[in-house]
């Protein structure tokens, strides 16, 4: 076989190139629109596609590696992180970027983690830093306190939230007295 023999004909080539630039830029407009629409409906978030108008998101046990992006989700009224390792500090962060979010988290509190809700605590010391953090416990109304031995702490933590029953001792002379 002859050299020419497999060569194809000028005009034909011409013709497949000019159908294989037509073929790739329709690919590529497609494929652009493509990735444009996904970026648009959906957050890629830990590997996974989280759609972007999505109004409930439960990530608990999650890493939280990526959490700023959570607030991308504009229809979010339902974000639950409980079982994360969320601070007061990210907690805060949150709160004000999603103001319509009902946010629902565990509390850290003296190395122990407590749901939001919890509305019973038993402590038997408290620091001032400590006594900041329970205004995050919506439903607080009982602080079991009788094994506080700083009376002052006591009578602070009570002044500090009047509409929670703190309850404490009060050392007159050998005994131990309760408040009221």
């Amino acid at each position: 076989m002859s050299a020419s023999f497999l060569a194809m004909p000028l005009e034909e080539e011409t013709r497949y190139s000019g159908i294989a630039f037509w073929v790739m830029l329709v690919l590529g407009i497609g494929g652009y629109f493509g990735y444009r629409y996904v970026l648009d409906t959906y957050l890629v978030m830990d590997g996974e596609f989280i759609r972007r108008d999505v109004t409930a998101l439960d990530l608990t046990e999650d890493d939280l590696a990526e959490l700023e992006k959570v607030t991308e989700l504009h229809n979010l009224k339902m974000l639950d992180l409980r079982g994360t390792s969320l601070t007061t500090e990210q907690y805060d962060w949150l709160r004000a970027e999603l103001p319509d979010c009902e946010i629902r988290w565990m509390i850290p509190f003296q190395g122990k983690r407590y749901h939001q809700t919890d509305s019973e605590l038993t402590i038997s010391a408290i620091t001032p830093e400590e006594m900041e953090q329970l205004a995050y416990f919506e439903n607080l109304k009982t602080i079991d306190a009788t094994a506080m031995t700083d009376l002052d702490m006591a009578v602070a933590l009570e002044n500090a939230y009047p509409d929670v029953a703190v309850s404490y001792f009060i050392p007159v002379g050998d005994q131990l007295l309760t408040k009221d």
